[in-house]
């Protein structure tokens, strides 16, 4: 059997345990609004098959970029 002084102790550190867990649920409830409200996903995976697509649209755009700016400049660069 452990005396009040061990038991006080262990529900101290308890306490502060679950108020570090409640703190942590309140944050992540937090930013799965703001997931939801910024991007329309309900859940990490859709966040992360949205970011994927991005990710793709982002290069694809930047390939594209790449293509007009060299198309631009063989037929503008020696004329500008």
């Amino acid at each position: 059997m452990i005396d009040l002084a061990r038991y006080q102790l262990l529900k101290s550190k308890l306490d502060k345990a679950q108020r570090e867990v409640d703190r942590a649920q309140g944050s992540l409830d937090q930013l799965m609004v703001r997931l939801k409200d910024d991007h329309g996903c309900e859940t990490l995976k859709q966040a992360e098959k949205k970011l994927k697509q991005m990710e793709s649209d982002s290069e694809g755009a930047e390939q594209k970029y790449d293509r007009l700016l060299n198309e631009f400049d063989e037929e503008w660069g020696d004329k500008i």
